[in-house]
Protein backbone atom coordinates (compact mmCIF):
# COMPACT_ATOMS: atom_id res chain seq x y z
CA UNK A 1 0.00 0.00 0.00
CA UNK A 2 3.32 2.34 0.97
CA UNK A 3 4.47 2.20 -2.62
CA UNK A 4 1.13 2.99 -4.30
CA UNK A 5 1.08 6.02 -2.46
CA UNK A 6 4.77 6.86 -3.63
CA UNK A 7 4.02 6.07 -6.94
CA UNK A 8 0.61 8.82 -7.12
CA UNK A 9 3.07 11.34 -5.09
CA UNK A 10 5.65 10.88 -8.06
CA UNK A 11 3.07 11.00 -10.63
CA UNK A 12 1.35 14.38 -8.97
CA UNK A 13 4.67 15.72 -8.45
CA UNK A 14 5.72 14.95 -11.91
CA UNK A 15 2.59 16.16 -13.45
CA UNK A 16 2.84 19.46 -11.74
CA UNK A 17 6.42 19.88 -12.96
CA UNK A 18 5.13 19.03 -16.42
CA UNK A 19 2.67 21.56 -16.04
CA UNK A 20 4.67 24.20 -15.15
CA UNK A 21 7.46 23.72 -17.59
CA UNK A 22 4.81 23.43 -20.71
CA UNK A 23 3.21 27.31 -19.14
CA UNK A 24 6.45 28.82 -19.53
CA UNK A 25 7.05 27.37 -22.75
CA UNK A 26 3.49 28.62 -23.79
CA UNK A 27 4.20 31.87 -22.49
CA UNK A 28 7.95 32.36 -23.82
CA UNK A 29 8.46 29.06 -26.37
CA UNK A 30 11.80 30.51 -27.39
CA UNK A 31 13.33 31.10 -24.02
CA UNK A 32 13.77 26.93 -24.05
CA UNK A 33 16.44 27.85 -26.61
CA UNK A 34 20.10 28.01 -26.38
CA UNK A 35 21.19 31.20 -27.13
CA UNK A 36 25.25 32.77 -26.94
CA UNK A 37 25.73 36.26 -26.15
CA UNK A 38 27.59 38.36 -28.41
CA UNK A 39 28.56 42.23 -28.62
CA UNK A 40 27.45 42.52 -32.25
CA UNK A 41 25.86 39.73 -34.76
CA UNK A 42 25.80 39.46 -38.32
CA UNK A 43 24.06 38.02 -41.21
CA UNK A 44 27.57 35.78 -41.23
CA UNK A 45 26.94 34.33 -38.10
CA UNK A 46 23.26 33.28 -38.66
CA UNK A 47 23.86 32.28 -42.80
CA UNK A 48 25.81 28.75 -41.31
CA UNK A 49 22.93 27.34 -39.42
CA UNK A 50 20.69 27.04 -42.64
CA UNK A 51 23.66 25.99 -44.29
CA UNK A 52 23.83 22.57 -42.07
CA UNK A 53 23.31 19.56 -44.30
CA UNK A 54 19.97 18.71 -41.93
CA UNK A 55 18.42 21.92 -42.50
CA UNK A 56 19.31 21.94 -46.05
CA UNK A 57 17.84 18.95 -46.72
CA UNK A 58 14.67 19.44 -44.74
CA UNK A 59 13.78 22.48 -46.47
CA UNK A 60 14.60 20.73 -49.81
CA UNK A 61 12.03 17.89 -48.74
CA UNK A 62 9.75 19.68 -47.94
CA UNK A 63 7.84 22.76 -49.75
CA UNK A 64 6.03 24.17 -46.69
CA UNK A 65 8.93 24.55 -44.69
CA UNK A 66 10.69 28.11 -44.81
CA UNK A 67 14.34 29.37 -43.51
CA UNK A 68 13.15 32.42 -41.06
CA UNK A 69 15.09 34.81 -38.29
CA UNK A 70 13.11 35.99 -35.85
CA UNK A 71 13.98 38.97 -33.64
CA UNK A 72 12.96 40.05 -30.60
CA UNK A 73 14.14 43.03 -28.61
CA UNK A 74 13.79 42.25 -24.35
CA UNK A 75 13.19 45.17 -22.08
CA UNK A 76 16.60 45.61 -21.36
CA UNK A 77 17.31 46.35 -25.17
CA UNK A 78 19.16 43.27 -25.86
CA UNK A 79 17.92 41.26 -29.24
CA UNK A 80 16.85 38.15 -29.04
CA UNK A 81 17.47 36.80 -32.38
CA UNK A 82 16.37 33.25 -33.19
CA UNK A 83 17.42 31.05 -36.78
CA UNK A 84 14.92 28.40 -37.24
CA UNK A 85 12.41 26.16 -39.73
CA UNK A 86 9.01 27.24 -40.02
CA UNK A 87 5.71 25.25 -41.45
CA UNK A 88 3.85 27.36 -43.38
CA UNK A 89 1.29 24.83 -43.57
CA UNK A 90 1.19 24.28 -39.88
CA UNK A 91 1.78 27.52 -39.03
CA UNK A 92 4.75 26.31 -36.08
CA UNK A 93 8.19 26.02 -35.84
CA UNK A 94 9.76 22.64 -36.34
CA UNK A 95 12.68 21.25 -34.61
CA UNK A 96 12.38 24.09 -31.83
CA UNK A 97 15.57 22.09 -30.38
CA UNK A 98 17.25 22.24 -33.33
CA UNK A 99 16.79 25.77 -33.65
CA UNK A 100 19.65 28.44 -33.29
CA UNK A 101 19.42 31.51 -31.31
CA UNK A 102 21.60 34.71 -30.38
CA UNK A 103 21.66 37.63 -27.29
CA UNK A 104 22.89 40.23 -29.44
CA UNK A 105 24.00 43.77 -27.42
CA UNK A 106 23.76 45.43 -31.02
CA UNK A 107 22.76 44.08 -34.62
CA UNK A 108 25.63 44.86 -37.76
CA UNK A 109 24.46 47.22 -40.65
CA UNK A 110 23.94 44.54 -42.97
CA UNK A 111 21.50 42.51 -40.34
CA UNK A 112 19.43 45.79 -39.30
CA UNK A 113 18.94 46.68 -42.97
CA UNK A 114 17.47 43.24 -43.29
CA UNK A 115 15.43 43.26 -40.71
CA UNK A 116 14.42 47.22 -41.44
CA UNK A 117 11.09 47.33 -39.05
CA UNK A 118 9.96 43.62 -39.14
CA UNK A 119 10.65 40.93 -36.81
CA UNK A 120 11.06 37.88 -38.60
CA UNK A 121 13.17 37.49 -42.11
CA UNK A 122 12.23 34.88 -44.97
CA UNK A 123 15.20 33.42 -46.52
CA UNK A 124 15.11 31.74 -49.95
Amino acid sequence: MKIVGIIAIVIIIASIFMFLKYKKWKSDPFGAIHTKDVDVLGMEDILPFFKQPTTLKALKENDNLIAVVIKEVLENGIFRIIACIYDQKNNLVVNLDKAEGWNAKKLDDRLTQAFGDKSMIILS
